[in-house]
């Protein structure tokens, strides 16, 4: 299992830049647009975080890894478009990491008020474990 979490893991990141990559300026507009569809003006994407069971306790800092499921996992950040089109994603925080902390120390965290990343009005959608930084909302179910 191990194996195959680290093959998934290096093929992901192999990905990075050009199979998974943020929406140009015009991807922002028709992703925009179709939000705007389901009441959702100016959203471009869908953000959560997902924890993977791994098949052991890590060796180092194994408790950490303990997840609120009580497996030792990892906490995967995922963003994708309304095509469920992967856009970013940040892998490696431990289970017991709440998906904000985890959206805290990833790269993305730092240029969330980018205008390469955002036109104006336009910000990630999330569930209730989201602060409401410049680009994200709250969604309350």
């Amino acid at each position: 299992m191990v194996n195959y979490t680290n093959r998934v893991m290096t093929a992901l990141e192999s990905a990075m830049g050009h199979e998974i990559a943020w929406p140009d300026r015009q991807e922002r507009a028709v992703n925009s647009a179709h939000f705007a569809g389901l009441g959702f003006p100016g959203c471009i994407g869908l953000v959560d975080g997902t924890l993977v069971k791994l098949s052991q306790r890590p060796r180092d800092d194994g408790e950490t890894y303990f997840d609120r499921k009580s497996n030792y996992s990892m906490n995967i950040h995922v963003i994708c478009d309304q095509n469920k089109r992967v856009i970013y994603f940040f892998a490696g925080m431990p289970g017991s990491c709440h998906d904000l902390t985890c959206l805290r120390r990833s790269p993305l965290w730092g240029r969330l008020g980018s205008a390469q990343l955002f036109d104006n009005g336009q910000y990630l959608l999330g569930d209730s474990g989201y602060i409401v930084p410049v680009e994200a909302v709250y969604l309350y179910f």
